[in-house]
């Protein structure tokens, strides 16, 4: 048996924490009463539950990371100097959102006119190739067009780049991959992610690797998965015995990219409101055999057209054929109506959110695409009663669940700011509702697993915008240190 002492914590009461194989067993017991226990000081650190990271591409997002990172990056020329320093022939994270100049294929030329040269901008809604590699590419002659004439590729072209590039990754990369990028999670205070893999654009390899990963974190102390996998076929799903599908099935683009569904133009572009990605007819179809297959649905939708859509599919599903506690998401919900906020209230769907990103673009490529209508509505939300979740989109944006709830207690409009409690408890306490596991992780009580992350200081006694600045001294998973800064 463990026993954690002296720490600092939102519950007054607790002032020690027995676990025994991987369980929280007791509180305020008396490790000197046990002399066989080992007694675990935190040096008055803050304990919190592991945090729970509801929405990455988790093992795509590792596969990643012997790229370049161009997430910093300001314009095309910081991306040829980056990336002729590093000597990487892949980029990923770029947001050219705001930039005059836009990248294409005769400026990656510059980077390398004899090798291949590809980069993939920070919302993963585009891809551009350099001319080399535009030339070993036989691009199929339904998705050719003005855009992969310039080495870009986006909708239907990106899906079939995507496959081309991951159909290189061999069962070793991935294992590489998911232990560099499990132990960033570790150092981030999380123990557990929701992984939304795979799809037409990037095959079933992922999932089936990260099905075996989830299995092994339900018996294991490794980061816990919870897969879900990004296809529509549901007899694959059902043949492996998943309880869940979907994840980035999209149902549109990215504000990013002006390819969001809107109900109004983009005030930067008068002439494109985005457009939906499915017909009704065919989400409907999809719906309602994933329902009947009793399967947790999850898609994207970031514009209100889309939010429309799925929210209205949902509810004349859910009216037909009800189910209390289905559980359905929807991921992002970045602009929605009030019917759609409605709908969402009737029907029980929850939202999978990421507060980062408000944090990043929204007041500026925001107000630039969407002039003053109103985003990330979350106070909004939780004042109706919806559940919340938050996530990071790894690798869109780092996990980082510290800088999450920093940027959704700092918001700019003062009236969509939550307080310290409602921040947490998007990657904690609500965060494990969206598997249905409340009653495993996300609080600190007793039968739950011993996850925790363990901070600096107590974040309620430090001012809102020092937030950021806590760091993880310490994580537990199911009692296993697996990550220290002491």
């Amino acid at each position: 048996m463990k026993i954690f002492v002296n720490f600092d914590s939102d519950n007054k009461d607790i002032r020690s924490i027995a676990v025994e194989n991987g369980i929280i067993r007791r509180f305020n017991i008396n490790p000197e009463l046990y002399s066989n226990c080992e007694t675990i000081n935190l040096n008055r650190c803050f304990l919190s539950p592991g945090f729970i990271d509801i929405h990455t591409h988790f093992l795509h997002s590792a596969l990643e990371l012997d790229g370049t990172d161009l997430k910093k990056v300001e314009n095309i020329d910081d991306i040829i100097a980056i990336m002729r320093t590093e000597g990487k022939n892949k980029g990923y994270g770029y947001d050219d959102g705001l930039w005059k100049i836009k990248p294409n294929r005769y400026a990656l030329d510059v980077i390398s006119k004899t090798e291949p040269i590809f980069i993939v901008r920070a919302d993963r809604h585009s891809i551009i190739v350099n001319s080399y590699a535009l030339g070993l590419l036989k691009i199929p002659e339904n998705l050719k067009n003005k855009y992969t004439e310039n080495g870009i590729f986006q909708d239907k072209s990106l899906i079939w780049i995507n496959k081309k590039i991951f159909e290189t990754y061999t069962e070793s990369d991935r294992q590489r991959a998911f232990e560099t990028a499990e132990k960033l999670a570790f150092k981030n205070g999380i123990t557990t992610v929701h992984a939304l893999e795979g799809g037409d654009g990037w095959g079933m390899e992922d999932p089936e690797f990260m099905l075996k990963k989830e299995k092994e974190g339900a018996s294991e102390s490794i980061l816990g998965i919870i897969l879900y996998p990004q296809t529509v076929n549901i007899n694959w799903v059902k043949e492996r015995g998943l309880k869940r599908i979907g994840g980035c099935i999209l149902l549109d683009g990215s504000i990013g990219g002006s390819t969001a569904a809107l109900s109004e133009p983009y005030c930067d572009d008068p002439s494109n409101n985005g457009k939906l990605y499915f017909s009704d007819k065919a989400l409907f179809s999809l719906v309602k055999r994933a329902h009947l297959a009793e399967l947790q649905m999850s898609f994207h939708a970031i514009g209100d057209r889309a939010v429309e859509q799925i929210s209205r599919i949902y509810n004349e599903i859910l009216t037909k054929y009800p189910n209390e506690n289905s559980r359905h998401r929807i991921e992002h919900c970045e602009l929605l109506s009030q019917k759609s906020l409605n709908l969402i209230y009737k029907n029980k769907i929850y939202l999978s959110v990421q507060p980062i990103f408000e944090y990043l673009w929204g007041d500026e490529l925001y107000k630039v695409r969407l002039g003053n209508r109103k985003t990330n509505v979350y106070k909004t939300m939780l004042e109706k009663g919806i559940v919340l979740g938050g996530g990071s989109d790894f690798n869109v944006t780092d996990m980082n669940p510290i800088l999450g709830i920093h940027a959704a207690v700092n918001r700019l409009d003062s009236d969509q700011k939550l307080t310290k409690k409602e921040a947490f408890d998007l990657f904690t306490a609500n965060a494990a509702k969206f598997s249905f596991g409340e009653n495993k992780i996300g609080t600190l009580k007793e039968g739950s697993y011993a996850d925790f992350a363990v901070l600096s200081s107590n974040p309620y006694k430090c001012p809102d915008e020092k937030i950021k600045n806590l760091t993880i001294q310490a994580t537990y998973k199911k009692g296993i240190l697996k990550y220290s800064n002491y």
